[in-house]
């Protein structure tokens, strides 16, 4: 989609992980200079808010093993603003780097260096199975991180959100007021985020619902009329973005969410939507890599 005659070679941004794959929504960009800032400060403001730089570890193919996906130019624009010289992506088209991450690990808890591991939602997943089956935990340093988006239904397996919290607990040693979520998607610019981290950095009570920039509204509507629900009732969340100015500004997602006068927390898919998106593109990538 575009407001604007689309160039040729323009860059495009294309949904991830769908079960048909000539069902992709296009999303074209003349110019990254707003979606990059959209990107940028709303991170700094949720995920950074006790710091400039740290090391963080990829989880996600970077832009340049794919310049369609919006999440792989958000991860290596994360490690661009805001990633020192330890940080890196160690997932590309031939499967996850495995013994460069556990390095990496070991090397930030050795050196007491605190660390993001950063991907999407099955990455870890897979990297859990990878180091249970090898035996491996770390005590990785206070104020070490973890950062996921999507959703734990992958093409392989679901997983339950409270087991997969557990696993990040005992093997990482990163308790769940320091792992957030980030909710985005190839239609829009701009993300929202879990509140708890610059909630708890700021000395406020912890509070895990999703708040978004001020650029953006999130209401939850009705499945049946598409009107507004009163707070703390279920519905469709509709998401306008002011950061989306060369295509829709307002977008009808076909996620559930809930929402209420702190935040919304989104609480699934709509009764028949299909399942898609970038848990389900990397568990699809890596589970590819296995077989």
């Amino acid at each position: 989609m575009s407001t604007t005659p689309v160039q040729k070679d323009e860059p495009v941004f294309m949904s991830s992980g769908t079960t048909d794959p000539n069902h992709r929504s296009h999303n074209y960009h003349p110019s990254f200079k707003v979606w990059d800032a959209s990107m940028k400060y709303p991170f700094k403001q949720f995920v950074l808010p006790d710091r400039d730089k740290m090391t963080i570890l990829g989880l996600f193919p970077g832009e340049k093993t794919n310049s369609n996906s919006s999440l792989s130019r958000y991860v290596t624009k994360a490690i661009d603003f805001f990633g020192d010289d330890k940080s890196g992506i160690f997932i590309d088209e031939n499967g996850m780097d495995y013994q460069g991450i556990v390095g990496a690990l070991k090397d930030a808890e050795r050196q007491g260096r605190p660390v993001m591991l950063l991907g999407a939602s099955f990455s870890y997943v897979h990297l859990l199975d990878y180091l249970n089956e090898q035996k491996l935990t770390f005590k990785l340093p206070v104020d070490s991180r973890l950062f996921d988006t999507g959703g734990f239904k992958g093409q392989s397996r679901s997983v339950d959100a409270q087991d997969l919290f557990d696993a990040i607990k005992n093997t990482f040693n990163i308790d769940r007021d320091h792992y957030i979520n980030m909710y985005g998607m190839t239609e829009i610019s701009s993300q929202c985020y879990d509140q708890n981290l610059v909630r708890l950095y700021h000395h406020l009570p912890l509070d895990y619902t999703k708040a978004a920039p001020a650029w953006v509204r999130v209401r939850i509507l009705s499945t049946d009329t598409l009107q507004p629900v009163e707070s703390g009732h279920a519905g469709l969340i509709a998401y306008y973005d002011l950061a989306n100015w060369n295509s829709c500004v307002a977008i009808l997602t076909e996620d559930m969410g809930i929402q209420d006068e702190n935040g919304f927390e989104v609480s699934g898919r709509v009764q028949g939507a299909e399942a898609k998106g970038c848990s389900i593109a990397v568990d699809q990538l890596l589970h590819a890599n296995q077989m």
